[in-house]
């Protein structure tokens, strides 16, 4: 399989989720998956900081909308993506 984009691996790994998941375990099921084989020193922290930005630059346009903290996020995409947020256990 080809190798993709840390937000593609991040959106395709949330639309397999029927459930919220935290940044670390998008970031294992990532890894999992083998979506990526270059992940740096810090891929959690990678996939957390794609997604804030994401949010922050594209507001209302992002894929993922953050509901609440526990919660996760939906995807304006129309499938339910999860992520729990960083202040999350």
């Amino acid at each position: 399989m080809a190798e993709i984009g840390w937000r593609d691996a991040i959106i395709q790994v949330l639309r397999n989720s029927s459930e919220p998941m935290h940044y670390a375990d998008i970031a294992e099921k990532i890894a999992e998956q083998a979506l990526r084989s270059d992940f740096g020193a810090t891929p959690a922290s990678t996939v957390n900081a794609i997604i804030s930005v994401s949010l922050q630059k594209e507001g209302e346009y992002s894929p993922f909308i953050r509901v609440a903290k526990r919660s996760g996020v939906k995807s304006a995409l129309g499938s339910s993506l999860g992520l729990m947020t960083s202040g999350d256990g």
